[in-house]
C-alpha cells in the first residue's frame, strides 16, 4: 500500500526545501520523518553556535549580554547587566518577536525612577534608559548645589550635597585673607542660610576687630575698634552724653584690648581755671606756678565703675613734662604724661591699666550670629576657664541661651551647650 505524504520544514535553512512529498510504504514514513527531523536540529544548534555574542555601549549604559538564544526573525532569551553612572544590574529578558518591545523598572543604585526599554530591532536587543533618574527629593530638602559666599570681596565656592530639611553642614573658612573659624550652612523649608565666625588670623600679640561699648559716668557709646597689632593705638573722640570734648584710645596689649578716655565736659570749668605764673619760676615766660589739683578718671568696664585720683602737681617749666605713676583704683600699670604750656597744664596722654593675669580675657563686645540675625554682646573679663551665659537675642532666635567661655586668652562660643531656636 502506497501513502502520499507532505511535510514542512520547521526552519527555512538553505540547504533544506521548505517542503517536500514522499511516496513510499507506509511503514517507512515514521522512521524517515524522525531522521529528517533530527538533522535538521543538529543543523540548527551549530549556527545557533556560530553567532558572536553582543555588546553594546553609549555613554550612560554598559551593556554585557552573557547567553542569548535567539529566535528566528526576532531577539532571544538572554542576560544584560546594564551600568548607570557607575550602578549596575542584571535584567533577565525572555525571547520576542521582531519590533516588539519590553520594560522593566530602572534599579540602578539611585535612578530608581522610570522604566528601561529594551527593543528588538533586527534581530538584536537596543536599550533604551533615558527615562531612569533619582527619585524626587523630598519637600523641603535642599538640592546639590555650589555656593558662592563672600566676606569683603573676597570670595570662595563651596560644594554642597543635597541636604535634608533641618540638616546643617560646616565648612573651614577660605574667603581670602579670612581663614579662621568656619562657615555653617542650614536647610531650611529648601533654603539653605549661612551663618559665619570667619576672620583673619592674627598675628601674635593682636588684637581682633570688635565693637565696644565705653561708658562713662553711666553714659554710653559703642565704638568700631579695627584689628589692632601688639602695641597699636586707636584713637576716637568722645561721644559719651555730655562728654564730647577729648579723645578714647584703645591699646592692643599682647592680644588684650584697654581703653583710656581725657573725655571732658565742655561746659564745665577748666582744671587750669585760676592758675597763675608768678614768681619763681615765672621768671621764665609761659611756665606753671602753684598748686593744681587734676583729677583723672578711668572706668573699668569688668565692674562697670569708674575710679578717680586728684594728682597735685607743682611748679613746671614752659614746655616741660613730668611722668607720675598711674594710681586710679585698679589702674596701677603704666604712667600718666603731663605738660606745662604757655602757663596751662594738660594730659597729653596716660597708659594706665590693669594688672592682666595671664590667660585671661579682657572685657569686649562679641557680636553672634545666626542665619543673618545677629546680637552684639557686651562681656565683662573673664579668667581662663571662666564660662558665662546670655540670653539669646538673635531676631527670632529667643528661646535658649547662648555660653561663651575663656580659654588661655581667647573667647569663642560653646557651641555643645548654646540651644538658640526660634519659638514655636
Amino acid at each position: 500500500k502506497v501513502i502520499l505524504y507532505q511535510s514542512l520544514a520547521l526552519n527555512p535553512f538553505e540547504n533544506y526545501p521548505s517542503s517536500f512529498i514522499l511516496v513510499a510504504p507506509c511503514g517507512l514514513i515514521a522512521t524517515m520523518h524522525m531522521l529528517i527531523v533530527k538533522s535538521w536540529l543538529l543543523h540548527a544548534l551549530a549556527v545557533l553556535a556560530s553567532r558572536p555574542l553582543r555588546m553594546e555601549e553609549n555613554h550612560k549604559v554598559v551593556i554585557h549580554q552573557q547567553a542569548a538564544s535567539e529566535l528566528q526573525g526576532g531577539c532571544g532569551q538572554t542576560s544584560f547587566t546594564l551600568t548607570l553612572n557607575g550602578y549596575p544590574n542584571t535584567y533577565e529578558l525572555v525571547g520576542t518577536s521582531e519590533g516588539k518591545n519590553m520594560e522593566a523598572p530602572c534599579n540602578m543604585g539611585p535612578f530608581t525612577t522610570g522604566n528601561v526599554v529594551f527593543m528588538c530591532q533586527a534581530g538584536k536587543w537596543n536599550v533604551n534608559m533615558e527615562a531612569c533618574s533619582p527619585p524626587p527629593p523630598p519637600q523641603g530638602s535642599c538640592q546639590k548645589t555650589n555656593l558662592k559666599y563672600s566676606i569683603s570681596g573676597n570670595s570662595n565656592v563651596y560644594e554642597l550635597p543635597a541636604m535634608a530639611d533641618g540638616s546643617s553642614l560646616s565648612r573651614p573658612c577660605a574667603m581670602g585673607p579670612f581663614t579662621e573659624g568656619e562657615v555653617l550652612f542650614q536647610c531650611n523649608g529648601g533654603e539653605i542660610g549661612i551663618r559665619q565666625t570667619c576672620s583673619k588670623p592674627k598675628a601674635p600679640g593682636s588684637c581682633g576687630t570688635t565693637d565696644f561699648t565705653y561708658t562713662l559716668n553711666g553714659n554710653s557709646n559703642v565704638y568700631a575698634v579695627p584689628e589692632l597689632a601688639n602695641s597699636q593705638k586707636h584713637v576716637q573722640d568722645c561721644n559719651m552724653g555730655p562728654f564730647t570734648a577729648g579723645s578714647v584710645t584703645f591699646t592692643c596689649q599682647q592680644g588684650k584690648l584697654t581703653v583710656e578716655d581725657t573725655c571732658k565736659d565742655p561746659s564745665a570749668p577748666t582744671l587750669q581755671e585760676g592758675v597763675t605764673a608768678t614768681g619763681g619760676v615765672a621768671a621764665t615766660p609761659g611756665a606753671c606756678r602753684g598748686k593744681l589739683l587734676f583729677t583723672f578718671s578711668l572706668t573699668d568696664t569688668d565692674e562697670g565703675q569708674t575710679h578717680s585720683n586728684t594728682y597735685e602737681l607743682g611748679d613746671m617749666l614752659n614746655g616741660q613734662e613730668i611722668h607720675p605713676q598711674c594710681a586710679v583704683g585698679p589702674f596701677t600699670v603704666g604712667e600718666l604724661t603731663f605738660k606745662c604750656n604757655e602757663g596751662q597744664v594738660s594730659l597729653l596722654d596716660h597708659s594706665c591699666s590693669k594688672p592682666v593675669p595671664e590667660g585671661s580675657c579682657p572685657p569686649t563686645n562679641f557680636r553672634y550670629s545666626i542665619d543673618s540675625h545677629s546680637n552684639l554682646y557686651q562681656l565683662p573679663r573673664l579668667e581662663t576657664g571662666d564660662e558665662i551665659s546670655r540670653p539669646c537675642a538673635m531676631g527670632p532666635y529667643t528661646v535658649g541661651d547662648v555660653f561663651f567661655k575663656c580659654n588661655k586668652g581667647e573667647l569663642s562660643i560653646d557651641k555643645d551647650k548654646t540651644t538658640c531656636s526660634k519659638k514655636d
